[in-house]
């Protein structure tokens, strides 16, 4: 029992290391962009680039997709093969059309834009649902070290054109179409990889169950809700206030790209786990407490950085033009302690998406009700609070119905042994490091120091699982 816990284990981490390896360079290489450009352009200019990218094309990215990235990722490769043989033309010029309103909707919403030509969007738009699809696709095939390829030569390539763009090589039009091909680059390769693994599979067919379609249309609409949820703050105030002070909120509202990847590729290496055969309550509840044990280690240290050193990390990040950015920043932060676990996982796998829907339409609810009082009262920070106070309802809300469908205790989910020390000590150690910085010196040297302790933290907390790693391979 002890070996095939390890043996779990070990897959896990595995599977989890992939992942994150594969989509944390296309991210690690957007967020490096992003702050360039806050560095080096001028408020406005970012603002306008900050709705573009990072807004506006995630949020239609993800409408287009419509929850089939996370609905591949909860079956099993094989099951996903068997569905697609029986994929009709039909459905494939409907999901065409799908994809040209979002597109033309994209257009229309930047018609009139001086800074570039909005028909660019429509394809930038497509390029990037291609991708996403291919590369989900190549993960389920377990094809990891193809698509970790692809993805850092991706990141190197999206970063070199925002170089160009930086000595004005190219205009603000000629950096879209240059993500675009790029990414259409991308996309062709991992097609042409994904149809080498279709052709290979055993060619049998079988249409989709009514119960796993539900599951789609609700796991698209999760999706969706997630990501307006994720945005809908951004998307709104970007409609109501000054570029400039957009910008403003947006860094200070700035997520730690790690962190999202780091718990998306665990959540995807779960998913696929519970799929493929690790079934029963109780190995899905360990799961659980390894992922959550091993993600405290990180998450909790890494909060106490960011939150004692908001206005060193502000500052340094986005220059001082930005310092209004830091109290937002510390308030938001605070959802970050939710990264150290899964909550969704279990309902995913148990075919509970409609609950899963339920507690997302509870977080948007509850922001927006909080928010409009909130705003009134703390101005732009009173915005951020309701979002932070929501995300908590909403992970109670979570692990309350998980409990029921396991029939076990609420905290009995959670690793609240491991929680609490290394909430203690992190606090401790961290909060300490940084007064005792403040009066010896400099900001920079502060950041810089603090953040090399939070470093040789993180590791000392990891040792155990570093230490086994080398042990049994």
């Amino acid at each position: 029992m002890h070996e095939q816990g390890a043996v779990m284990k070990r897959t896990l981490f595995r599977r989890s290391a992939f992942i994150f390896a594969i989509r944390f360079f296309p991210i690690a290489a957007t967020t490096g962009a992003g702050i360039a450009f806050s560095r080096l352009l001028p408020p406005a200019l970012n603002g306008i680039y900050a709705r573009v990218w990072i807004v506006y094309t995630s949020v239609f990215a993800t409408i287009a997709c419509f929850g089939l990235v996370p609905f591949m990722l909860t079956h099993a490769a094989a099951s996903i093969d068997q569905w697609l043989h029986v994929w009709s033309k039909k459905r494939t010029i409907l999901s065409l059309l799908w994809l040209a309103l979002l597109a033309g909707l994209l257009v229309l919403f930047f018609r009139g834009q001086e800074s570039f030509q909005a028909w660019i969007l429509a394809p930038l738009l497509l390029v990037q649902v291609w991708q996403l699809l291919s590369e989900s696709y190549l993960i389920i095939q377990e094809q990891y070290l193809a698509t970790l390829t692809t993805s850092a030569l991706y990141a190197l390539a999206f970063i070199g054109v925002h170089v160009l763009f930086l000595n004005d090589v190219c205009s603000l039009n000629g950096l879209f179409l240059l993500i675009t091909t790029i990414g259409m680059m991308r996309a062709i390769l991992l097609s042409f990889l994904g149809r080498r693994c279709f052709i290979k599979s055993a060619g049998s067919s079988e249409k989709m169950p009514p119960e796993i379609r539900s599951q789609w249309l609700q796991l698209g609409i999760y999706d969706v809700s997630q990501m307006l949820f994720r945005w809908v703050d951004k998307v709104v105030l970007s409609a109501l206030i000054a570029p400039a002070l957009f910008a403003v909120y947006l860094n200070g509202t700035i997520e730690i790209p790690f962190l999202a990847t780091l718990l998306g590729a665990i959540g995807s290496s779960l998913l696929q786990q519970m799929a493929l055969g690790d079934k029963g309550p109780g190995n899905n509840v360990r799961m659980l407490h390894t992922t959550g044990n091993l993600l405290a280690r990180i998450v909790f240290p890494l909060f106490f950085f960011l939150f004692f050193f908001r206005e060193h990390f502000i500052v340094f990040v986005f220059t001082d033009k930005y310092l209004d950015s830091a109290p937002l920043f510390g308030i938001s932060i605070f959802a970050m302690l939710l990264r150290a676990y899964n909550f969704t996982s279990i309902l995913q796998h148990l075919n509970q998406v409609k609950r899963i829907n339920w507690g997302a339409l509870l977080d948007l609810g509850t922001a927006l009700g909080l928010a409009i009082p909130f705003y009134f009262l703390m101005g732009l920070e009173g915005v951020v609070l309701a979002f932070v106070i929501s995300s908590y309802v909403q992970a109670f809300y979570y692990l309350h119905h998980t409990a029921k469908l396991m029939h076990c205790p609420v905290l009995s989910l959670i690793p609240g042994r491991t929680w609490s020390w290394v909430l203690l000590l992190s606090g401790g150690i961290i909060g300490g490091l940084y007064f005792l910085l403040s009066f010896f010196n400099s900001d920079n040297t502060s950041l810089f120091l603090g953040g090399s302790g939070t470093v040789m933290l993180i590791l000392i907390l990891l040792s155990p699982y570093i230490i086994r790693r080398k042990i049994h391979g």
